[in-house]
């Protein structure tokens, strides 16, 4: 792993897109981390600086956007990118990224 590659945390909880996204920016040339919930991203986000974070909108428990908020309150600085979690989105989504991934 080379640690001088943009670090980008992904947050969902639908195993199979974290696991797509995953692959695919893993292949393009980022370092990535993950969490299935927002517990685990706050932990990570805690000790790790990252580059970008990736958050799923709608996840049970802390949504992705109080999880935003509750980062911006804190004055926290990272960038960060929400994604829907519209159906047809996720289909286009995933369509996607197993497209891409067979590259």
């Amino acid at each position: 792993m080379k640690l001088d590659l943009p670090h980008i945390l992904i947050v969902d909880d639908d195993k199979r897109i974290l696991q797509l996204i995953n692959d695919y920016l893993s292949k393009n040339n980022f370092r990535i981390s993950t969490a299935n919930n927002s517990l685990i991203a706050r932990k990570k986000i805690e000790s790790i600086e990252f580059d970008l974070i990736v958050l799923d909108i709608m996840m049970p428990g802390e949504s992705g956007l109080k999880l935003t908020n509750s980062l911006k309150k804190n004055n926290f600085k990272q960038e960060g990118f929400l994604k829907s979690q519209k159906l047809f989105q996720r289909k286009k989504i995933i369509s996607y990224l197993e497209e891409k991934s067979k590259m």
